[in-house]
């Protein structure tokens, strides 16, 4: 199989923001082209464990007999894994030997300044040293780990591989909410380059007339629990992002695409949501996903207020009321599942039929055993499946 970058068109790369004060900062380097060529053209099988800080994504290709891209599920297929934060590899044996590359979307942590910080330290400044190098070089910040820096072309991007396409976009260092755009007139400093960038990918994939599964992925979550009653407690320790999903949604009705599923972290617990919306005249069942449980500490998704204790949510419950002024027609927004217990990570496969995405909790014995949730989604027309 192949997989390739696509960055925006615009010549000379892009900016937006990177620290904590908002100021303008120039993320992607000139428009060049970025391109592996790895063999396995059957599926993609993704694990994703993040942290708090960036969200990453890795591949492991390895050969298969099977070489047509429409070819049926072959379990030699390509791993890849959501990893924690990059200056901290060194300190985690499992990576100390994986062989495959990471591609990672930095959160609030890789991008806010502490004052005083000396500019070659500043976080974004050394996410971009270990993720967005010119050549895989060993960096200071691998130190005995001997892992090679990763070579994106900047900290948004979309990521194409066979059946699916992934779209990473940069939700900056706020700790709530994420920002990728000034459209609110609430932001002076940012720039709308990545709805530019966001517009441009989708416009791609309609004129390609795409078949694959479509990834839309931001560090920060859209949806965040919180409870509707305020005498049953008050949400976690982070919120949603409404304006920044009313500025995507709004993009993709003008192109005329959505994304199959939404994947975040921030959020140190695990959600998953289904949010049943009208694109196009019809009905597409669209999962967002929170797995923000794969290193730091686990939090609860509903804290106690003024002491009175709260109420824990139902799986399956209706969470409508977290919507606020969408930009799309949404018929529901259901509160699957979660776990604000739990240690986990996601495992996404994709074939040319459908898309599955499984959260599996850390300390089971076998794989089987780990798994504590699935979704399924066909790709043709938007639909979620019996697992």
């Amino acid at each position: 199989m192949s997989y390739r970058f696509y960055k925006t068109d615009n010549e000379g790369g892009s900016s937006c923001t990177g620290d904590a004060d908002l100021s303008r900062r120039r993320h992607a380097r000139s428009q060049r082209a970025y391109t592996r060529m790895l063999t396995d053209r059957s599926c993609i099988n993704v694990r994703f464990t993040p942290q708090c800080g960036h969200h990453s994504l890795g591949t492991h290709a390895k050969r298969s007999s099977i070489q047509d891209e429409n070819a049926s599920y072959d379990p030699r297929c390509k791993q890849a894994e959501e990893a924690g934060r990059i200056v901290a590899l060194a300190a985690r044996s499992p990576f100390r030997a994986y062989p495959a590359p990471i591609f990672a979307i930095p959160g609030n942590h890789d991008s806010f300044v502490v004052p005083g910080t000396p500019d070659d330290q500043k976080p974004l400044i050394t996410f971009q040293r270990n993720f967005c190098a010119e050549q895989p070089v060993i960096t200071p910040e691998a130190a005995s780990l001997h892992r090679t820096a990763m070579t994106q072309p900047g900290v948004y991007f979309t990521l194409d591989a066979p059946f699916v396409r992934v779209i990473g976009l940069f939700s900056n260092a706020l700790e709530d909410p994420g920002v990728i755009s000034n459209r609110s007139k609430k932001w002076p400093t940012v720039d709308d380059t990545q709805l530019a960038f966001l517009a441009a990918q989708l416009k791609r994939i309609k004129q390609e007339k795409y078949k694959g599964a479509v990834l839309l992925a931001t560090h920060h979550p859209p949806f965040c629990y919180a409870p509707a009653k305020r005498d049953a407690g008050v949400g976690g320790n982070h919120g949603s992002s409404l304006v920044m999903l009313r500025e995507i949604d709004t993009v993709c009705r003008q192109e005329g695409v959505y994304p199959h599923a939404f994947l975040s972290g921030h959020a140190h617990n695990y959600q998953r949501y289904t949010r049943t919306v009208n694109f196009g005249g019809r009905d597409f069942d669209v999962p967002f996903i929170v797995s923000g449980d794969g290193g730091h500490n686990v939090n609860p998704l509903v804290r106690a207020k003024k002491g009175q204790q709260p109420d824990e949510p139902q799986n399956g419950m209706n969470v409508d009321y977290l919507e606020s002024r969408p930009a799309l027609k949404v018929r529901e927004l259901i509160l699957e599942k979660y776990d604000d217990i739990n240690y986990g990570y996601l495992r996404v496969h994709v074939d040319k039929e459908q898309l599955r995405i499984g959260f599996h909790q850390v300390g089971a014995q076998t794989l089987a055993q780990s798994r504590y949730d699935m979704v399924t989604v066909n790709l043709s027309d938007h639909t979620m499946v019996a697992n």
